[in-house]
């Protein structure tokens, strides 16, 4: 195929995805952004992963800002403790339908996270004990124990506060999530417009909003899997946005002078998890010997383009007690060989590993490790699944090994320990099936530990047991890479939430 041959066929790609007229000018009142994979459920309460729930991010607002500043509310309080909290809501803020947010809306969204325990709100599970209405502007939360990071936690997208009107929806004992999914009920500038499906998400503004004028009248989001697509929907003014571009499409992005890339280091990882409750992982050797012949450097150069980062974890740099010596794998195929012989891995052992099938890279790194664990002995099949089946692969313990993709919520190291080696959290967040009872017990007394050097120090100690255990690979640290037209001024790339826009501060040039 020629050169001008493929770019006819991306330009007939980009009309058939957007229509004709997305490719003329732009409405400068609407706002486009493309997804890489179809969102949902929008329930805050159920979502995952950040790209689930980035469409439903500008109807939602929670008690913290994520800059740990106030937004809903205007101030809090603990006891010395740190045990019982005390927030106070600011005034102003209403649901689209009118009705204030108040302690009663705080109190009903917090309980319904509690009640339904799935999604990402594992800190809030842990650690919430209560929830108090005292006023309509005063709600005081208890915990199971002290908890310094506890305004952080209501920082997360889970603890986003939700109409409680909503309940007219519920099914059963869903508590409205099967309406959620699909719906909108929070205090954000924008709330979701019903649609009839088609791949399209509009959100329009809230008529409830009162606290500052939004620039766009509508926001489109629309999934385009393909990132070539993707890519050139920004370049052809199709779309104003479009999230995690791979490393291999970055290079042309670069060299257009309509469109800038923004990148950053965020709290993502791609890690090689055992299944410890396989007979074959429980050796230790066996172990070693697989870490051993992973060449962690050369996926990060030629698999990744060098736009990641080697992750030596569990720990990531900036996170307290941090140190990458504390990590004791070094790549080295004569010492794989020699362990894997000494534990009696037989020729033809078969293992099966799965992983998400998200993208191309990922596919390369998994055809990678089952090249280089062939000499050890092993005969890895490899299946790659959807999102879907991959998450209930691992929440059943059905497989041998995962190449497992994990984003925190926060760029604190409760982030990963909290989850990786929590015996509580054995599937999905904890896929290696990992138990020490005494790591449980560090973590327990870090997350509750409001000194930073006592903090650091203990984090150091669950850094040591557990690379001595090894349940995980540490492969890379992910640098998310969104392209974003020049002439929309205020874009910035949020490490914490790089796949939602804070539509707030954009406006056109």
């Amino acid at each position: 195929m020629t050169q001008h041959a493929r770019r006819e066929g991306l330009r007939r790609a980009v009309i058939a995805v957007f229509g004709l007229g997305c490719l003329g000018a732009a409405n400068p009142a609407t706002l486009r952004i493309a997804l890489s994979s179809p969102p949902g459920p929008l329930d805050p309460a159920t979502a995952r992963t950040p790209e689930e729930f980035a469409p439903a991010s500008p109807a939602y607002r929670q008690l913290v800002a994520p800059s740990g500043g106030p937004e809903l509310a205007i101030k809090w309080s603990s006891d010395a403790a740190l045990r019982v909290w005390t927030f106070r809501l600011a005034p102003g803020h209403q649901f689209a339908d009118g009705h204030a947010v108040d302690a009663a809306a705080v109190k009903f969204s917090l309980d319904r996270v509690l009640a339904i325990g799935r999604g990402n709100a594992g800190y809030l599970i842990d650690n919430i004990a209560s929830v108090t209405a005292i006023n309509p502007q005063t709600i005081r939360i208890t915990t199971k124990g002290s908890t310094p990071r506890l305004p952080a936690m209501l920082a997360d997208r889970s603890a986003s506060i939700i109409n409680p009107r909503v309940m007219a929806h519920a099914v059963g004992g869903d508590r409205a999530a099967g309406w959620l999914a699909a719906n909108t009920a929070g205090s954000g500038p924008y709330q979701l417009r019903p649609t009839r499906g088609g791949g399209v998400i509009l959100l329009d503004r809230n008529p409830g909003w009162r606290v500052s004028r939004p620039v766009f009248d509508t926001i489109v989001y629309r999934a385009i899997a393909d990132p070539i697509v993707r890519g050139l929907s920004v370049s052809r003014n199709a779309s104003d946005i479009a999230v995690l571009m791979p490393a291999q499409s970055l290079s042309r992005l670069e060299r257009d002078p309509a469109v800038r890339v923004v990148a950053a280091p965020v709290p993502a990882y791609q890690n090689l998890a055992f299944n410890l409750d396989r007979a074959v992982f429980q050796d230790i050797r066996v172990r070693r010997a697989i870490a051993a012949a992973i060449d962690t450097k050369s996926i990060v150069r030629y698999v990744r383009g060098g736009r990641v980062s080697e992750f030596r974890g569990p720990l990531a740099p900036g996170m307290p007690g941090y140190d990458s010596a504390l990590y004791p794998v070094r790549f080295n195929p004569r010492a794989a060989l020699t362990l894997a012989h000494a534990a009696g891995v037989a020729k033809g052992t078969r293992v099966v590993m799965i992983y998400p099938g998200v993208s191309a890279e990922t596919d390369t790194v998994a055809q990678y490790i089952q090249a280089v664990l062939a000499p050890l002995g092993f005969q890895l099949r490899l299946e790659r699944l959807s999102i879907p089946a991959y998450v209930d692969r691992m929440q059943r313990g059905s497989y041998d090994m995962v190449l497992m993709g994990f984003v925190a919520s926060t760029d604190d190291a409760s982030g990963v320990l909290n989850f990786w080696f929590d015996p509580a959290k054995a599937g999905v967040d904890n896929p290696a099936r990992y138990h020490n009872p005494t790591v449980a017990r560090l973590i327990t007394e870090a997350a509750n530990e409001p000194d930073t050097v006592r903090r650091a120090a203990l984090h150091r100690q669950i850094a040591i047991r557990v690379n001595a255990d090894l349940p995980y690979v540490y492969l890379q640290q992910t640098h998310v890479a969104n392209v974003v037209r020049r002439d929309l001024a205020g874009y910035r790339l949020d490490p914490i939430r790089p796949l939602e826009v804070d539509v707030l501060a954009l406006r056109r040039r």
